[in-house]
């Protein structure tokens, strides 16, 4: 699973994020969530670091925090955050349409904090641009919550609090513990969407996948709380471009009409029918009928190809 850092202490550098390698090789972090809001501040991100990470073909995701407890000062505490988050990203050149994570870095328990966390991350809807680039870091509760309110559509989700368990649909995932890079301690985050805020994010065929083939973005959440998600939902979530999932389509459809068009072109003499039904069955291309059921309709349509041949005698 692909990782990305946190921290606060100092700046790493994108030269010893990217320089980080696994025992095959492999680059370990894709990038790095970076605080903003209060330009100047150690802890906060600047526009020679966004740099540094652009030249370095890094991503950064941005999350807002002054101290642990903003969230208290509900709806107006909110709007504070927003605009001091959306100014300073602004300044250093970070898109406008890419979400900002709100940190609620506390554990929350009554239903009146719930309610809390709730107003201050409306709040923060209106000038970070709304819901659909606002995130959350939090405990699975307040991810979970805040996704029900609509008030949220990314999600970090922290093991403080979760006691090891994961909202389901979150773009991150920070681990228990730190390590060194480039001088700095620094949280480590399992990236679970390609798409985790970054500001430089692209489509790419993992993305695709996981449209298609992801369970998160077709189950119906009964019994669950969560919202049901639909192709749109991921669109506009994830920065998928519509043209690019049209050319994916239109690819696929291409590369299985190619394979049709092969099949057909086999002679009577080239077939056997329990090998090309187990190609079929493979494709997906058969409805869900066995590889025996669709070998029987083979035999049939090629002794009627064969002008009378008994059947079995493909």
């Amino acid at each position: 699973m692909a990782q990305c850092l946190d921290y606060s202490a100092g700046f790493p550098g994108a030269v010893a994020i990217a320089g980080v390698r696994d025992k095959q090789g492999n680059q370990v972090y894709a990038g790095a969530v970076r605080y903003i809001g209060f330009p100047g501040r150690r802890k906060c991100t600047t526009f020679a670091e966004l740099a540094d990470f652009n030249a370095h073909g890094l991503g950064m995701a941005l999350v807002f925090e002054d101290t642990a407890g903003d969230w208290r000062g509900g709806h107006d505490a909110g709007v504070r955050a927003g605009q001091l988050a959306r100014a300073h990203a602004t300044g250093i050149g970070f898109p406008k349409g890419r979400p900002i994570y709100l940190a609620i870095d506390q554990d929350v328990v009554t239903a009146g904090e719930f309610a809390t966390v709730i107003e201050y991350l409306r709040g923060a809807n209106g000038p970070l641009g709304g819901p659909g680039v606002t995130g959350v870091y939090g405990e699975t509760d307040v991810i979970n919550t805040a996704r029900v309110a609509g008030v949220a559509t990314w999600y970090w989700d922290t093991t403080a609090w979760s006691h090891g368990i994961a909202a389901s649909g979150i773009h991150l995932f920070q681990r228990v513990g730190t390590v060194k890079v480039g001088g700095v301690d620094c949280d480590v985050n399992d990236i679970h969407l390609p798409d985790w805020g970054q500001h430089n994010a692209k489509v790419t065929d993992m993305e695709l996948t996981d449209l298609i083939d992801n369970p998160r973005w077709q189950a119906d959440g009964k019994g669950s709380g969560e919202p049901k998600y639909s192709v749109a939902d991921y669109l506009r979530y994830t920065n998928v471009k519509v043209d690019d999932v049209l050319t994916a389509v239109a690819d696929f459809r291409k590369a299985t009409e190619d394979r049709l068009a092969a099949l057909e072109a086999r002679s009577t003499a080239d077939v056997d029918e329990h090998a090309l039904a187990q190609e079929l069955v493979a494709a997906g291309l058969t409805g869900g009928a066995t590889p025996a059921e669709v070998a029987q309709v083979i035999r049939q349509f090629f002794t009627g190809l064969a002008g009378g041949a008994t059947e079995g005698t493909p």
